[in-house]
C-alpha cells in the first residue's frame, strides 16, 4: 500500500548520498520591517485521494502538483513526469541510493533546468527520481525538507492554503490568524530534517515526528508495548488487517482507542493511530509518526528558523 510505504519513507535516511540536493529558490523583494512576517507565497492546497495535500509548482514551465512532505529529507520527481518533459533519470553517484521501507531502493536522480513555487524561482535543480506508482496519483513529485527548511511554512486547512514566509522576523511573533491561545512547541531537526517534537498521548510523554507525507499516524507495536504495555492480546487492541508495503513486505495493523493527543494546550480527541508489527524500536528515535489524519485537524506554522512549531485547532480564527 502506497500510504504505508510513504509514511515510513521519512524514517529512512539516504545511504552514502554524496549530493546535498540543495535548492536555491530566490525570494522576491520583501518589505524590510523587523518583526512583520514576510510572506513569499500563498498557494492553494488540494487533497488527493490518498489524503495527502499537493500544491501547484512549475518544472521548466510545465505545470505540476507536488505533495508537501515534511517527512521526506529530499524532494523527489516522478519518473513518468520527468520523461514527459524530456529528462531521463540517471544513476546517483558512487552507487548510493535512497532507502525505503520493505527494502525498496531509489537509485536514480533527475536534474531540471528550472523550478518554481509561486514567486520562488530556482535554476538548475536536482531531484531524487521515484516511480510514479509510489506517490499519490495526482502528484508529479514531492516537496521535501531540503526545500521547506529554508523558509517558514504554514498549512491552513480551513482556508486550504499553503503559505511560505521568510525566516527574517522576530521570534515568537508568527501566530497572526487568531487571538486565542496557541501551542508553541520546541522542535528538533536531525540530519534528515525531520520535525521531532514532544507530545502527550494518553498521559504519556512521547517523542513524535510531524510528517505531512503520511496520511495515517502510526507507532510500532514495540513502542506501544514500551509506553502502554500493549501486546497482541491486550484488551481494546483490534487487528484491522494486513498492509502490503511496496509489494515486498507486509505489516499487520492494529487500532487502539486512544483518548487524546496533546500538543501543550492544544489537544486532538480520539486520535486515529495505527499500531504496526512492522518495524522495531530504535533507542533514541521518535516513538510516533503524526500523519495527516491528525495534522489536518490543526492549523500549523513551522518556524524552521526558530526551531518551533506553532499550532492551533484548524478552526481557530
Amino acid at each position: 500500500m502506497i500510504n504505508a510505504l510513504r509514511k515510513r519513507r521519512g524514517k529512512r535516511a539516504p545511504l552514502g548520498l554524496g549530493l546535498a540536493f540543495a535548492v536555491a529558490l530566490q525570494l522576491p523583494a520583501l518589505a524590510d520591517t523587523q518583526c512583520t512576517l514576510k510572506r513569499a507565497g500563498s498557494l492553494d492546497l488540494e487533497t488527493e485521494s490518498s489524503g495527502e495535500v499537493t500544491i501547484p509548482v512549475l518544472v521548466e514551465n510545465h505545470a505540476a502538483r507536488f505533495t508537501i512532505d515534511t517527512g521526506a529529507a529530499f524532494s523527489l520527481l516522478a519518473t513518468t513526469f520527468a520523461r514527459s518533459i524530456g529528462h531521463e533519470p540517471r544513476l546517483l553517484p558512487n552507487g548510493s541510493y535512497f532507502g525505503m521501507v520493505g527494502g525498496y531502493k531509489l537509485h536514480d536522480m533527475v536534474t531540471v533546468d528550472s523550478f518554481a513555487i509561486g514567486m520562488l524561482h530556482a535554476g538548475r535543480t536536482d531531484f531524487v527520481a521515484i516511480p510514479s506508482e509510489a506517490i499519490s496519483p495526482g502528484a508529479m513529485g514531492i516537496l521535501g525538507s531540503n526545500v521547506l527548511a529554508a523558509y517558514d511554512v504554514e498549512i491552513d486547512f480551513a482556508a486550504q492554503k499553503f503559505n511560505i514566509f521568510s525566516q527574517d522576523h522576530c521570534a515568537g511573533q508568527v501566530v497572526y490568524w487568531t487571538k486565542s491561545p496557541f501551542a508553541e512547541v520546541p522542535m528538533t531537526l536531525g540530519r534528515d530534517l525531520h520535525i521531532t517534537i514532544p507530545v502527550t498521548l494518553d498521559g504519556k510523554q512521547v517523542r513524535a515526528i510531524v510528517d505531512t507525507g503520511a496520511y495515517r499516524s502510526y507507532m510500532t507495536l514495540d513502542n506501544a508495548n514500551d509506553l502502554f504495555g500493549l501486546d497482541e492480546n491486550s484488551q481494546g487492541l483490534k487487528k484491522v488487517g494486513d498492509t502490503e508495503l511496496n509489494g515486498v513486505a507486509a505489516a499487520t495493523i492494529y487500532k487502539y482507542p486512544f483518548q487524546s493527543l496533546t500538543f501543550q494546550d492544544v489537544s486532538v480527541r480520539n486520535p486515529d493511530i495505527e499500531i504496526s508489527k512492522e518495524g522495531k524500536r530504535t533507542p533514541g528515535m521518535p516513538q510516533l509518526i503524526v500523519g495527516m489524519g491528525i495534522i489536518r485537524q490543526l492549523h500549523i506554522y513551522v518556524a524552521y528558523g526558530e526551531r518551533t512549531l506553532y499550532l492551533t485547532p484548524a478552526s481557530a480564527h
